[in-house]
């Protein structure tokens, strides 16, 4: 972007009218502030033409349908509100600072800045007053945010905003290896120092400003650096400096960036106590620790009867020895901070890091692309996954560090290819000074990984040739050579159907692939800093651990990726494809095998649960200490939450569910036809043995014995996805409750308008009619689509006579189906025959059910006494295990 177009667009977007930071502003308000400017470009020395404006245009009204939600928080009820009241009278600079570097230099939507602030100022407020002159306090707690979501710019924000509002010293905890280390550093030092932290003491003159410095270069907002992207804290440091944090009271703060190492914290540690310590007092000072990625290495691996992991007491060591210490760990997958045992120490001085203050699950802008967004079959972006099937015969899941990687597999190939004419694509869309990655992760091993980017190596250069001598040539002639046309059948089977003709594509091999480089990136002095590349880097990166973890690959495209971690925790982090790719996310691809597609699915699920379950804790107005998370766990996948020393606390238990007042259904149906016959001849049994009638267009039994419904239960087959209609639970539940409401049942075949259908003798109904679609692999038939439902909601009225109806409408107003069982009355047992429609696009996907309906299953339960029933399995934290949790899970 020329400095008139940025100029001219930075000038419109201060000029916007504010508004609320999760609705858009109304479009013809942008394009009247965008004509006033424009019209004004002369006296503002803008030179900027009628089409450069109308490129502003689109882009500020692109970015003005990019919105942000509040997240929502769970907080410990002694907490006292402080930051609101005391915002306007602070000078907010470092903060006001960061905003205007998102907007101007980031080109992040205005709308998401504003929520972020909003954001940022419920998370300062939880941070604690550091100001404060009560006695000594520890405060712990979490952020959740997705992978890649842009956690690094939150925390940047609350940073600034947090220094903004009293606090003096700050560390950064970032991951375990050094080029981690490095890039956390270089985007603090964009975001909060505002120059180059290496240059900071040197004999350089006139340092450069860069991030926030550009907007306001002023030196009284540098902060004291005592880490570089270049060097962490260490002895010789330590030696060095006989500064004490007193001293960094004053208006500029004191910043550390550390990895977390035994040594590198174990010499900060040192070295404060040294010069800011009196013998065992605490230190009078106040302390934000930030821990990105907060559940690896921090959390304590050791048993509960051992001393802590070395890495754990240090952290805690550093945050127990000031008087107030604020902690706040940030994580995409917070599975083994939920595990923490809260109570790994009675005494009250030493706090462990339990975030028994608050948990705040951040909303991601709606522009990211997740899990969520891929996995799911019917999912925005479910067509960029691609499969891996000759994984094993290459690169095998089970291998030794000397194995032989250095021949590349047929789907490798394509994807290497694929990834060469997207950054065609990208040229020819102007975006042609932009970083571009390939990922390939499919070994741990540093040696195999070496071998394997050789082989990358030998194939890139293969191809470079051939550009060379054949590129030129005409499309007949240069496809003629095999690596022209195998970029040719990529370019064919991937992108067709883009805006490019393949003459365009070829025309611009030489120019886009030829600049790009292999790299393997393993820790041993391999080069993947972006920013040392003018014009973008482009390369294809081979890796296994740093790439599962942290590391941030810019402009990532093309993603491969063969391993078989079985942890929640690390299968999510290995995702370094999620995120943000503006203007080129139709392009992205991700080759990955079907099992750990179907894993991130599943994983997917259970991650959007727990966060599902911080706001139903918020809404009862939970703590964190009042009750315990839980991560669903599905006995019939072979995966487990996290690894099992972060575990400890946790346990395996099946959750009690109260199905007391509640209509539960099966709308998720085996896409097989033997099961579906399997279950539509136990429906027949079941009417063989009751007596059954018509009631209106619907046939049904009143007074129906306990023991039949327990048989068909018993002889049913519903898919596991339905995971609030376990028919084993449901069985186990009846046997075993005490009262007596449920051994009378009423039972009823509900009709519809669709085509009559003849269940037995004497019992022919019309079936209903539902949309659909199909999932898992094209195992499952979903009834509604996303909806996910198969009954309506008056379907429970049947057994109900014209007083409890009335009884009904004056007590509930608008009825669910769960209204109708909060009355006194039988037990219900509902039977669908479900017709799917023709006009459905998934239609040809379904299994030939032989002009027989598919079949599902409600059940609803009155009120009861007694009512609760083993029903999810779940791994559960200790606070779980003591408090029991929130005890109905089963709320739509």
């Amino acid at each position: 972007m020329s400095s008139n177009i940025e100029k001219f667009k930075v000038t419109v977007i201060n000029l916007l009218p504010k508004n609320d930071a999760d609705t858009p502003l109304d479009e013809d308000a942008i394009n009247s502030v965008i004509e006033d400017v424009y019209a004004a470009r002369t006296v503002l020395k803008i030179d900027i033409s009628s089409e450069e404006k109308e490129t502003v245009r689109k882009e500020i009204l692109s970015e003005n349908k990019v919105l942000l939600g509040l997240g929502a928080a769970i907080v410990q009820r002694q907490h006292k509100k402080w930051f609101a009241q005391r915002k306007d009278q602070l000078k907010l600079s470092y903060w006001e600072r960061f905003k205007q570097y998102l907007i101007t230099y980031k080109s992040m939507p205005v709308n998401v800045v504003n929520q972020m602030d909003n954001v940022s100022d419920e998370i300062v407020d939880l941070l604690g007053d550091p100001t404060r002159e009560e006695d000594k306090e520890q405060r712990r707690g979490l952020i959740i945010g997705d992978v890649q979501s842009g956690k690094t710019i939150n925390y940047s924000g609350i940073i600034c905003k947090a220094v903004d509002a009293g606090f003096r010293t700050v560390i950064l905890l970032t991951g375990t290896t050094n080029d981690l280390r490095q890039q956390t550093q270089v985007r603090i030092d964009e975001a909060f120092v505002g120059v180059d932290s290496n240059l900071i003491g040197s004999d350089v003159k006139g340092i450069e400003p860069i991030g926030v410095g550009l907007v306001n270069p002023d030196t009284k907002l540098r902060p004291i650096v005592f880490t570089t992207s270049a060097k962490d804290f260490n002895k010789n440091t330590a030696k060095q400096l006989s500064i004490a944090l007193s001293q960094g009271q004053g208006d500029r703060p004191m910043l550390f960036v550390i990895k977390k190492n035994v040594s590198v914290l174990g010499s900060l540690l040192d070295w404060i106590q040294k010069h800011n310590q009196y013998e065992e007092s605490k230190i009078n000072n106040s302390v934000l620790m930030i821990d990105d990625e907060a559940d690896y290495a921090s959390v304590n691996t050791k048993a509960a009867d051992e001393d802590p992991s070395r890495t754990n007491k240090l952290i805690e060591d550093l945050l127990n020895i000031f008087r107030f210490s604020s902690y706040v760990g940030f994580t995409a997958t917070p599975y083994a901070n939920v595990f923490i045992d809260p109570e790994t120490d009675e005494e009250m001085e030493h706090e462990g890091l339990f975030p028994k203050d608050y948990i705040y699950a951040l909303e991601a802008p709606t522009n990211y692309i997740g899990a969520r967004n891929i996995f799911p079959k019917n999912s925005k972006f479910n067509y960029i996954l691609r499969d891996i099937d000759d994984g094993e015969d290459y690169y095998p899941l089970k291998h030794k560090k000397d194995d032989d990687f250095g021949i590349l597999s047929g789907s490798l190939r394509n994807a290497i290819n694929t990834f060469l004419i997207a950054n065609v694509i990208r040229d020819l869309r102007g975006d042609k000074n932009t970083h571009r990655s390939m990922m390939i992760n499919v070994t741990r091993f540093v040696n195999t990984q070496k071998v394997l980017h050789k082989a990358v190596e030998d194939y890139l250069s293969e191809i470079k040739t051939s550009i060379k001598v054949h590129a030129s040539h005409k499309p007949d002639k240069a496809l003629k050579d095999q690596h022209i046309y195998g970029l040719f059948i990529a370019f064919e089977n991937e992108y067709g159907s883009s805006e490019f003709t393949w003459e365009q594509i070829q025309g611009s091999l030489f120019d886009s692939v030829l600049p790009i480089q292999p790299k393997v990136a393993h820790g041993g002095g391999d080069d993947l800093d972006y920013n040392t590349y003018e014009g973008g880097l482009r390369t294809i990166v081979v890796g296994g651990q740093r790439l599962s973890r942290g590391l941030t690959l810019e402009g990532l495209i093309v993603s491969y990726i063969y391993r078989n971690s079985m942890a929640y925790d690390t299968l999510m982090q290995m995702g370094r494809w999620f995120g943000y790719r503006p203007n080129y996310e139709d392009i992205c691809r991700v080759w990955m095998d079907n099992v750990s597609q179907a894993w991130y699915a599943f994983i997917c699920e259970a991650t959007d649960e727990l966060l599902a379950e911080v706001k139903v804790m918020r809404d009862k107005g939970a703590t964190p200490l009042d009750f315990g998370l839980k991560v669903r766990n599905d006995p019939d996948i072979p995966l487990i939450v996290t690894a099992r020393n972060k575990m400890r606390a946790a346990q395996a238990k099946v959750i009690n569910v109260a199905l007391s007042e509640k209509a539960i259904e099966t709308p998720i149906i085996h896409n097989d036809t033997s099961k579906n016959l399997r279950n539509l001849s136990t429906v027949k049994k079941l009417l063989e043995d009751v007596r059954y009638a018509k009631f209106g267009n619907q046939y049904g039994a009143l007074d129906v014995d306990k023991k039949i419904v327990l048989e068909l239960l018993e002889n049913i087959d519903v898919p596991s996805a339905n995971i609030k209609f376990d028919p084993q639970a449901i069985v186990e539940f009846l046997k075993q409750y005490a009262g007596d409401e449920l051994e009378k049942w009423d039972v009823v075949l509900l009709s519809g308008k669709g085509p009559a259908y003849k269940v037995v003798d004497g019992v022919e109904i019309q079936t209903r009619e539902r949309d659909f679609d199909v999932i898992r692999d094209d195992k499952l038939v979903r009834m509604s689509k996303a909806r996910s439902r198969i009954g309506s909601p008056s379907d429970p009225k049947f057994g109900l006579n014209d007083v409890q109806m009335e009884i009904l409408k004056g007590r509930e107003g608008y009825l669910t189906s769960d209204s109708y069982f909060r009355i006194k009355r039988k037990p219900l047992l509902m039977i669908y025959l479900i017709n799917p429609i023709k006009e459905s696009l998934d239609h040809n996907k379904l299994s030939d059910f032989q002009d027989h309906p598919l079949v599902g299953f409600g059940i609803g339960i009155p009120s009861l006494a007694d009512a609760k029933t083993k029903y999810i399995s779940y791994q559960i934290n200790r606070i779980h295990q003591e408090y029991g949790g929130i005890e109905d899970y089963s709320d739509e």
